[in-house]
C-alpha cells in the first residue's frame, strides 16, 4: 500500500538580509556552462514552460533525471495500475490537507516525456529547467526523481499559482534479508539406561540487519528575475530511516532420547523395563531485531533574483519543510524456536517385562522472546539551508570566458581510484589540472591529467573517499572552471593485509580504495557489522562470522564485500564487488583413554563438546574436533603393535595415545592444530587390577609399589607424551588433564564391596549361584576384596597422580624457551564427588545379583559393538589371541563406562578446562598511530621500529598478543617480537623468535584516547632524531602517545 507523508510547512522569513553574490565565480557560471553546451545563448528566445495537473483528480506530474525546456511536451494521459507502477512511481509524500487517494486502482500520473539525459552534459545527479517564462498552474503537483541531488530552474519569469506543491520521491529501500535460521540439533540413539536425555537446545536467532539510511532531501534552486504570483510549497524533508531488519528465528530444539527397551538377565528375568522418553529441548532464542536506519538530512532552498522579489519573499513568507527524517524504529525480533519432540517411551521387547507407567517425554518450551533493534539515530537540519541572494540582470546575462566541464565519460556513473577518466568541456588549455573535493570536505586533491585539446582532459582519480564527490578544473594561473562535475566513487578491495585467510573474533586491515567514513562489510550476504576508515586505502573490520558457511576445517570458503553508507535504493552502485575470502578455523584435537573419551556420555555430554562449544561462542569461529581418545588406552610408550581402531566406547589398548597423535600430526594441516587435550597414564599401570587385585594385609607395601608405577606413567611416560605433542604440534597449546576421586571415605562402603565383587572379570553365573544358595561366601569370590584398601589406594592415586602430572608440566614450562604452552587441568573433585558419595560426579552402575550393570546413555551402542566384534570373530577377521593382545575384553567393554565422569563430573572438567584455556595469551592485530598521524612500523632493512610512513602498509600490523596479567607482547612483520633491549630500558629492535621478559610491554593510558608503551625496567618508548624508536623516556610527558586501532 502506497504511504504518504505530511510534510512539515513552515512559514520562513530571513528579515530582511540581502546577500549579493559573484556572478563569475558563484553558482550561476556553473549553470550557465550548461546552457552554453545546449545552444542556449538567451532565456528570451527559448519560449514558454507551461505545467499543470489535476490534483483533484489524483494527478501529478513526475519529472525524471534530466533537463526540462519549452516543447517537452507532457504524455497524454496515463491510466496506470497503482499494482504495476514501478519504484519511479511509488510516491511518499502529502500535498495538502488531503491525501492523494487515486479513483479506484489508478492513479494518473503525466510523465514528461521528451528531455536531454544529464548523464551527457551535467553531473549525475543535477537536472535542469529552462525558459524564458516559467508558468505553472493552480493546484499542480510535481515530484521529482530520487536520484536528483540538485534541481535548478532558471527563467527570465517565474508564474506560480495557488496550491502548486513541488517535492520529491523517497527512495525505495531495499529488502533486508532474514538471517537463515540454524539447524535443529541432531538426535540420539535409543536410550541404554533408565535415564533418556533432554533434547540439545536449539540454536539462537542471528541479528536482524541495519536499516538503511533514509536519503538526503535534495536541493533545489531557482534563479530568476521576475515573478508573478506565488510561490510553490516546498517537501525537502529528509527521508525517514529503514526499519531494522528482522532478526533470525530460533532453531528448534532437539528432540528427546527413545526411551531405553527391555532387556532381560542371564536367568531369563527382567532386568530393565522400558524407559520413558526424554523430554524436547528448548528452542532457540529469537533473534534481536536490527537496528533501524538514520533519518536523512533535510534539503535546501537557495533562491536568486533581485532584491525587490526578495523583500516580497519575506513579506509574504515561504511554504517549506526542510527539517531531518527520523530513524527507523528498531527491527522485531525473530521468532523463537519451538520445543523440540519428547522421545517415545522404549520399546517392550520381552513379555517377561511387566507394562509400566512411564510415558514419552514432553514437548520443550518454546525459546526465548529476542529484543526489538535499536532505533536509528534522527537525521540533520542543515545550516544554511534557506538562502536568498540578490543578483542583478546584467549580472544574470554575463558571458562565459573561463573553462567549463560538461560531461565525462563514464556512463555508468561511477568509476574506481586510480582509473582514468575523459572530461570533455569547453575552453580547456595545456597545464590545466583537475582537482576533486570529496564528501569529508577535503578539497584540491589534485589527479594526475593530461591535456588532450581544448574539449578534452584525461584525469587519473586519486586516493579519495567513497561516494559522489565534484571536480573542478584549475588553470595555471589559478582560474577555476565555471563549474564542478560530480562522479560517484565505487569501493574497491584490492588484498587484505596478511592475506585472505581472516580470523573469526579478530581485527583485519582491508586495502583498497573508494572507502566512505562509515559502512558496513558483508560476509556471504549478511551484514557482519560496521568497519572503521583508517585512511583512503584502508579500512579496519573486526571479523565476525556469517551463520551460513560451508563447513570445512581447513578453511570455510566466504566471499566480503564492502558496502559504503551513502546510496540506498535504486541505482546504488556504492558496494565493492564481492572479495573471496578463507574463514579461519580453530583445530582442537584429544588424545587419551576413557576420560579423554568420556566413556558412556553423549557427545554433547562430554567435557570436550563443551569445551568447543564455549570456544566457539567466545570468539565466533568454527570449531572443528578431532577425537582420537577411546576406552581403554595406554600411554603405550615403546609399544610398536599396530591394530585398526575399534569404536571408541569398547575398551582395548590400541592406538595407544603415542600413536593416536602419530596418526593426527601425520595430516597435512597438523602444523595449524590450536588446541590439543591430553589424557593418559591410568590404564598403563592398570589401575583397576592393581586396586582389586595388590594385598590388602601389607598396605604400605602395597602404597609403595603404586606411587612408582604413578612415577613411571604419570610423570616419566607422560613427560614424554608432552614433549612429543609440543613437537608434532607446533603451533598449538596443550591441557593436560589430571585424575579424579573414584572412591573416598564419603562413598557407601557396602557399594564399594559389591563392585570389588562385581568387576571380577573370572565371577561366572554358575558361581554368582552358588553365592545365592549359600555354598560359596564372599571371600571365595574375591579374597582381596577391602573397601578400606580401595579408599586408602584411590586417595594414593589422587594426590600422587596429580602431583606427578603437574611436576611434568612444570619442568616442561620451565625448560621451554618461550611463553607457556602447557596448562594442567586439575579437576580438583573433593570426597563427596566419589561414587556412591552424596554429590557423586561419577556414573554409577546397578547391581543385580552381584552382576555390575551399567546404567549411562551409550549401553545400547555398546552392546551393538560388542556385538560386531563377536561376530567379526565367528567370521574369522579377528581371533581371541589377536583380541587379547589389544588389550580388549566384552566383559571390561560393556561396563568400563561405569565409575567414570557422569554428566556433572564431564561439566567439572570442562569448568576447569575452561579456567586453564583462558590462561591461554590472546590476540589480535593493531595499528599504532603517532600523534603526527605517521604509523609505527618494521624497517626490514636493519629490524627496527621506525615512523615513515602516513599510510597503513603490511609492515605497520602488528600481532598484540594479551598475558594474564594484562601485559602484552608485539610481534611484527617479520615474524619476529618486539624487544626493549638491556632489560627493557635501551635500544628498541625487531629479531626475537621467542619472547621473554625483554619482550614485554604494558599499555599506559596518556591523555584522552592516546596511550604509552611501558618497558618491562619502567622505561617509556620515545622516538628519536632519526626518527626511530627507543625506551629511554623516564616519564609519561616524554614518553610516545599512540592512538591504537
Amino acid at each position: 500500500m502506497t504511504t504518504f507523508i505530511r510534510p512539515n510547512f513552515r512559514i520562513t522569513r530571513l528579515n530582511g538580509r540581502i546577500t549579493p553574490v559573484d556572478p563569475v565565480m558563484g553558482k550561476l557560471g556553473n549553470h550557465k556552462a550548461v546552457m552554453e553546451v545546449l545552444g542556449i545563448k538567451s532565456l528570451d528566445n527559448l519560449g514558454d514552460l507551461h505545467l499543470k495537473s489535476k490534483a483533484s483528480d489524483g494527478e501529478v506530474l513526475f519529472h525524471p533525471k534530466g533537463i526540462l525546456m519549452p516543447n517537452a511536451n507532457l504524455t497524454s494521459n496515463q491510466k496506470i495500475d497503482l499494482n504495476l507502477l514501478g519504484s519511479k512511481h511509488r510516491f511518499a509524500y502529502q500535498t495538502r490537507n488531503n491525501t492523494l487517494k487515486p479513483k479506484g486502482n489508478v492513479l494518473n500520473v503525466k510523465r514528461f516525456s521528451s528531455f536531454r539525459m544529464a548523464a551527457n552534459v551535467i553531473p549525475i545527479d543535477v537536472s535542469y529547467w529552462f525558459a524564458n517564462d516559467l508558468i505553472i498552474d493552480n493546484n499542480t503537483d510535481i515530484i521529482i526523481d530520487p536520484s536528483i541531488k540538485s534541481l535548478v530552474i532558471i527563467a527570465n519569469t517565474i508564474k506560480i499559482g495557488t496550491n502548486v506543491t513541488l517535492s520529491w520521491q523517497r527512495p525505495e529501500f531495499p529488502g533486508i534479508p532474514i538471517p537463515p535460521t540454524p539447524k535443529k540439533p541432531g538426535g540420539y540413539p535409543v536410550s541404554g539406561s533408565l535415564h533418556a536425555e533432554k533434547g540439545r537446545p536449539g540454536k539462537d536467532g542471528a541479528k536482524g540487519g541495519r536499516g538503511n539510511d533514509g536519503a538526503d532531501a535534495p536541493e533545489i534552486e531557482f534563479w530568476f528575475l521576475n515573478t508573478l504570483g506565488g510561490f510553490p510549497k516546498i517537501d525537502l524533508r529528509g527521508q525517514d530511516g529503514q526499519e531494522g531488519g528482522q532478526g533470525g528465528n530460533g532453531s528448534s530444539g532437539g528432540n528427546g532420547q527413545k526411551g531405553c527397551p527391555t532387556d532381560k538377565n542371564w536367568a531369563g528375568t527382567c532386568s530393565r523395563e522400558q524407559g520413558a522418553g526424554g523430554n524436547g529441548g528448548q528452542g532457540g532464542k529469537g533473534g534481536d531485531g536490527g537496528p533501524g536506519g538514520n533519518g536523512g538530512n533535510g534539503g535546501r532552498l537557495k533562491v536568486y533574483t533581485t532584491a525587490a522579489n526578495i523583500v516580497a519573499l519575506n513579506s509574504s513568507g515561504v511554504n517549506i519543510d526542510l527539517s531531518f527524517g527520523v530513524g527507523g524504529s528498531g527491527g522485531t525480533a525473530g521468532t523463537p524456536g519451538k520445543g523440540g519432540s519428547g522421545g517415545a517411551k522404549g520399546d517392550r521387547r520381552h513379555t517377561v517385562c511387566r507394562r509400566n507407567n512411564r510415558t514419552a517425554g514432553k514437548q520443550g518450551p518454546g525459546g526465548r522472546q529476542g529484543s526489538r533493534g535499536e532505533n536509528g539515530q534522527k537525521g540533520q537540519t542543515l545550516s544554511q539551508n534557506l538562502v536568498m541572494e540578490a543578483i542583478t540582470s546584467s549580472q544574470f546575462n554575463t558571458a562565459l570566458t573561463t573553462p567549463a566541464i560538461l560531461r565525462t565519460n563514464r556512463q555508468s556513473s561511477f568509476a574506481y581510484v586510480g582509473e582514468t577518466i575523459s572530461v570533455h568541456g569547453l575552453r580547456f588549455s595545456d597545464g590545466d589540472k583537475v582537482v576533486f573535493e570529496d564528501a569529508d570536505g577535503n578539497v584540491n586533491i589534485i589527479g594526475a591529467t593530461t591535456y588532450v585539446g581544448e574539449n578534452l582532459l584525461t584525469v587519473e582519480v586519486p586516493p579519495t573517499l567513497g561516494g559522489h564527490i565534484k571536480f573542478r578544473v584549475i588553470q595555471s594561473d589559478n582560474t577555476e572552471s565555471i563549474n564542478a562535475g560530480t562522479l560517484l566513487i565505487k569501493p574497491k578491495i584490492t588484498g587484505i593485509i596478511g592475506g585472505d585467510r581472516i580470523i573469526p573474533g579478530k581485527s583485519i586491515f582491508i586495502k583498497g580504495s573508494g572507502f566512505d567514513k562509515s559502512g558496513a562489510v558483508y560476509l556471504n550476504g549478511q551484514d557482519c557489522g560496521a568497519f572503521k576508515w583508517v585512511d583512503y586505502e584502508t579500512i579496519a573490520y573486526k571479523v565476525h562470522r556469517p551463520v551460513s558457511v560451508s563447513p570445512s576445517s581447513s578453511g570455510e570458503n566466504a566471499t566480503l564485500k564492502v558496502i559504503n553508507s551513502g546510496g540506498v535504493g535504486m541505482g546504488n552502485y556504492n558496494h565493492s564487488e564481492p572479495y573471496p575470502v578463507l574463514l579461519d578455523t580453530f583445530k582442537m584435537n584429544v588424545f587419551g583413554d576413557s576420560l579423554g573419551w568420556g566413556g558412556g556420555l553423549m557427545e554433547h555430554n562430554k567435557h570436550y563438546s563443551l569445551l568447543k562449544d564455549y570456544i566457539e561462542s567466545q570468539n565466533e569461529i568454527g570449531v572443528y574436533l578431532q577425537v582420537e581418545a577411546h576406552q581403554g588406552a595406554i600411554i603405550g610408550r615403546g609399544k610398536n603393535q599396530v591394530f585398526d581402531k575399534f569404536h571408541g566406547e569398547l575398551s582395548t589398548d590400541y592406538p595407544t595415545i603415542l600413536q593416536q597423535m602419530k596418526k593426527s600430526a601425520s595430516q597435512s594441516d597438523a602444523k595449524e592444530s590450536d588446541l590439543v587435550v591430553l589424557f593418559g597414564g591410568a590404564n598403563d599401570l592398570e589401575i583397576t587390577k592393581f586396586m582389586l587385585d595388590s594385598d590388602p594385609d601389607d598396605l604400605p607395601k602395597t602404597e609403595r609399589e603404586f606411587k612408582e608405577k604413578i612415577e613411571k606413567y604419570c610423570y616419566e611416560d607422560l613427560k614424554f607424551t608432552i614433549n612429543k605433542a609440543l613437537s608434532d604440534f607446533p603451533e598449538a597449546f596443550l591441557l593436560v588433564c589430571g585424575y579424579f576421586n573414584i572412591f573416598s571415605e564419603k562413598s557407601d562402603p557396602s557399594m564399594i564391596t559389591l563392585f570389588t565383587i562385581a568387576a571380577n572379570a573370572e565371577i561366572t553365573e554358575a558361581t554368582i549361584e552358588e553365592f545365592l544358595l549359600g555354598k560359596i561366601k564372599l571371600s571365595d569370590i574375591s579374597p582381596n576384596a577391602n573397601k578400606d584398601k580401595i579408599i586408602a589406594l584411590n586417595k594414593v592415586w589422587v594426590e600422587e597422580s596429580t602431583a606427578q602430572m603437574k611436576k611434568a608440566v612444570e619442568e616442561i614450562n620451565g625448560s621451554w624457551n618461550g611463553p607457556q604452552r602447557v596448562f594442567f587441568v586439575d579437576p580438583e573433585t573433593k570426597p563427596e564427588n566419589a561414587a556412591h558419595a552424596p554429590q557423586s560426579f561419577v556414573t554409577e552402575p546397578k547391581f543385580n545379583s552381584l552382576l555390575l550393570e551399567p546404567q549411562d546413555e551409550m549401553l545400547s551402542i555398546r552392546e551393538r559393538e560388542i556385538d560386531k566384534i563377536r561376530q567379526k570373530v565367528q567370521n574369522g577377521k579377528y581371533t581371541k589371541s589377536e583380541l587379547r593382545a589389544r588389550g580388549y575384553s566384552h566383559f571390561m567393554s560393556k561396563r568400563n563406562s561405569s565409575y567414570h565422569p557422569n554428566k556433572a563430573g564431564a561439566k567439572n572438567y570442562f569448568e576447569k578446562a575452561k579456567e586453564q584455556y583462558d590462561l591461554i595469551p590472546t590476540f589480535d592485530f593493531i595499528l599504532l598511530k603517532s600523534s603526527g598521524n605517521k604509523y609505527l612500523q618494521l624497517r626490514d632493512s636493519d629490524d627496527k621500529l621506525v615512523f615513515s610512513s602516513g599510510t597503513v602498509q603490511r609492515e605497520s600490523v602488528f600481532r598484540k598478543e594479551v598475558l594474564p596479567n594484562g601485559k602484552i607482547f608485539l610481534r611484527a612483520s617479520n615474524e619476529q617480537y618486539v624487544c626493549a633491549e638491556n632489560g627493557g630500558s635501551g635500544e628498541v629492535n625487531v629479531n626475537r623468535s621467542i619472547p621473554k621478559e625483554w619482550e614485554t610491554f604494558e599499555i599506559v593510558s596518556n591523555g584522552s584516547n592516546r596511550f604509552s608503551l611501558k618497558t618491562s625496567q619502567g622505561k617509556f618508548l620515545k622516538e628519536n632524531s632519526q626518527s626511530e624508536v627507543e625506551a629511554n623516556a623516564n616519564s609519561l610527558a616524554e614518553a610516545l602517545k599512540f592512538e591504537l586501532i
